[in-house]
């Protein structure tokens, strides 16, 4: 048998099985990696398993008792573990170690020389949680409530008194005067500048620009973007530091440019396949973004996939925009990102803007009125990204166009561009022909 497919017996083991409890599903996994050649462990990826064993990793710092064979063979691998030189194989004994709740051992075999930049970003992300969410709780507490409760949780004991001062938010001509249909902007931002768009990011431009109407486009990139905001002093030097990322600055600058101008903000990864004046609630609402649900509701048809995000739906972060100036949810995570950035040099999660859209539909009236006054739309904005390398001649390419005018895709994702009978090379012809290699 390829020894790779044994990785479906590995994953089912880190799913709720009746067959298995929590610390045998864990010695169980420990033991299959152990056994996996580093051949094979070159095929695995973040993508294949990255949920099951997250959320067992998360079910094993909630445990108090490991087993003595538990013990004994988390000592197997951290001796594994120093002896090994396969750098892949050495990344995944550090991750097996976590299971067992030796954060400490496996940080010895965590850092740049071994690990992936997304293994990076995830332990910093999983480590963080640990450190800030679950401080003040104890393991009962903690087994009771999911990770993004702890998070959330953490979050609105910290930050009560930001979160008080602005439930009382109004929302008037005198404290959020309209923007002028003239004045009105649409942010699109890429730090390295418009001469070194990928062709994907270009196409995404282009179909804005084709599509923007009337309305001013501001591109965005690392030498203007501070003619347009003033970011918290503490944020700037963080962020030249290396220790803000650019992805994170990037949700500093959005919520900036959105408070202090209103406007429309595009991820630089959305395509764009309708006039953008056809949709009037963009220009006319105090707060509109890309929608799935009203509620949060775990088998509604259009959730049951992002079940485990914060927002379930209600609202994106890619994709916002305000027709008011100083909307009190922008200013609201002005502050907030202020405030964190303060004391914290990381992220608490990746997402973290949603758990601060979260904090105020909870606890600020008129952000919760702006969230549920947003309709749905753009049901199938997440389809497209999917089929890019597909056959363009058998994709419903139409049809998807007419259920969303809005289409995130991801540069990240691999793009066969060879081939000419493609989704992504019809994109290409129809909105960034000078992006086709010759």
């Amino acid at each position: 048998m390829n020894e790779t497919k044994n990785l479906e017996s590995l994953l089912s083991i880190g799913r709720k099985d009746s067959d298995f409890d929590l610390f045998c599903r864990r010695f169980q996994m420990a033991e299959r990696f152990l056994n996996l050649p580093p051949e094979a462990m070159v095929n695995i990826t973040f993508a294949d398993w990255y949920a099951d064993f997250w959320k067992l990793a998360g079910e094993t710092h909630r445990e108090s008792k490991f087993s003595a064979d538990e013990k004994n063979l988390s000592r197997q691998i951290l001796e594994q573990a120093r002896q090994e030189n396969n750098p892949v194989r050495r990344q995944y004994l550090a991750l097996i170690l976590i299971l067992f709740g030796d954060f400490q051992a496996a940080q010895q075999f965590i850092d740049q020389r071994f690990c992936s930049p997304q293994l990076m970003k995830d332990l910093i992300t999983f480590a963080n949680w640990n450190a800030l969410a679950n401080n003040s709780l104890t393991l009962e507490a903690q087994a009771k409530i999911s990770r993004n409760d702890q998070i959330l949780a953490f979050l609105q004991e910290k930050y009560s008194a930001l979160i008080q001062k602005y439930s009382r938010a109004v929302i008037n001509d005198k404290t959020c005067p309209r923007v002028r249909p003239k004045d009105y902007k649409i942010f699109f931002c890429w730090f390295q500048g418009e001469e070194n768009l990928p062709p994907l990011v270009r196409c995404c431009y282009n179909s804005l620009k084709q599509n923007a109407g009337r309305y001013k486009i501001v591109f965005i990139d690392e030498k203007n973007f501070l003619n347009y905001v003033d970011i918290a002093p503490h944020i700037m030097d963080k962020y030249r530091a290396g220790k803000i990322t650019r992805t994170h600055l990037s949700d500093v600058l959005r919520i900036n440019l959105l408070e202090r101008h209103g406007g429309l903000w595009f991820d630089s990864t959305i395509l764009v396949t309708e006039p953008l004046e056809r949709h009037k609630e963009f220009w006319q609402m105090d707060y509109f973004t890309q929608k799935y649900y009203n509620e949060v509701n775990y088998s509604a048809p259009y959730t049951k996939f992002i079940g485990h995000c914060v927002s379930y739906g209600r609202w994106t972060g890619f994709f916002q925009s305000t027709a008011i100036l100083h909307n009190p949810l922008f200013a609201f995570e002005k502050e907030f990102f202020s405030a964190y950035f303060a004391e914290y040099d990381e992220l608490i999660d990746y997402v973290f803007m949603d758990f601060m859209m979260a904090l105020a539909y909870r606890n600020i009236p008129v952000a919760r009125k702006n969230f549920d006054a947003v309709p749905i739309n753009n049901l199938d904005i997440n389809t497209l990204v999917f089929h890019l390398n597909d056959p363009y001649a058998i994709f419903p390419y139409d049809k998807i166009f007419k259920n969303s005018f809005l289409h995130k895709l991801s540069w990240k994702v691999p793009i066969d561009t060879a081939r000419t009978d493609t989704v992504f090379r019809e994109i290409q012809r129809r909105y960034a022909p000078e992006t086709i290699q010759r």
